[in-house]
């Protein structure tokens, strides 16, 4: 592997470290999945796209790839990592995603699971073609519960619920945003919900709603930068200037 490879699949590898580790869940009724017909098509879909993303590389690349893809077909995790490391740093969600599926089949941890499920959730969010995007959405939605069947925790239900808010289901729109508001309840410890609740108020303009939440976020961490800058923000709104210079210091202070 030269130089060029090497660092390719270092930066595939952090960008998956951070979704392991970085990063909208409650356990909700599964999505409707692909149809059977549908799911035909994805897999000959997913075969031309890989088809085509081969066809970009450099011939040394390739070789390279097939020479992985060849290991990890034979179950080899190491070349599974090394596959999806390079096409996640090549911004190829989709087959980043299967192949960080794939490893999260032979051993469904709750990283392994949550991982494969934010590199989808992320392909979904930047797919222009409406079935591939739905597809993605379908995957990361599938990977997210079975994760939390596992015992992820509170981190990865959030993740879960952001992405139900950001690609919401066309028939149940608000879907995210409920359980978001169950996620309060669920983890009431827990100052990001209710300054996640507080961003959602904020642009849909709901000032006292908004106001209310990220108070309770602060009273959970008042220390917390982001908190203190929205509060700032939303007593502007609302017409409290001492409020919210008093916050703005605590903003600049954090």
């Amino acid at each position: 592997m030269n130089k060029k490879q090497l660092w390719l699949v270092i930066g595939g590898f952090i960008l998956i470290q951070i979704f392991y580790f970085g990063f909208d869940t409650v356990q909700l009724d599964k999505e409707g999945e692909v149809a059977g017909g549908d799911e035909v098509a994805m897999d000959h879909a997913w075969d031309d796209h890989l088809d085509e993303a081969l066809a970009e590389l450099s011939d040394e690349d390739r070789d390279t790839i097939n020479a992985w893809m060849s290991r990890a077909e034979e179950q080899d995790v190491v070349a599974r990592k090394q596959l999806a490391s390079f096409w996640v740093s090549k911004s190829e969600w989709e087959l980043g995603g299967h192949y960080l599926e794939e490893i999260a089949k032979s051993s469904p941890t709750t990283e392994n699971l949550s991982t494969a499920a934010r590199t989808y959730a992320t392909g979904a969010q930047q797919m222009e073609d409406e079935l591939h995007r739905t597809f993605l959405r379908q995957k990361a939605l599938s990977l997210y519960d079975q994760a939390v069947e596992e015992g992820a925790g509170f981190q990865v239900e959030l993740d879960k619920t952001l992405f139900l808010i950001k690609m919401p289901d066309d028939q149940n729109p608000m879907q995210g945003v409920l359980a978001l508001v169950d996620l309060s309840k669920k983890y009431p410890q827990e100052p990001e919900v209710f300054v996640q609740l507080g961003r959602f108020s904020i642009q849909t303009g709901q000032w006292d709603k908004a106001l209310e939440r990220l108070l309770q976020a602060y009273e959970l961490d008042p220390d917390r930068k982001e908190t203190n800058c929205l509060l700032s923000s939303v007593y502007k709104e609302m017409g409290d200037a001492d409020k919210s210079a008093e916050f703005s210091r605590r903003c600049e202070n954090n």
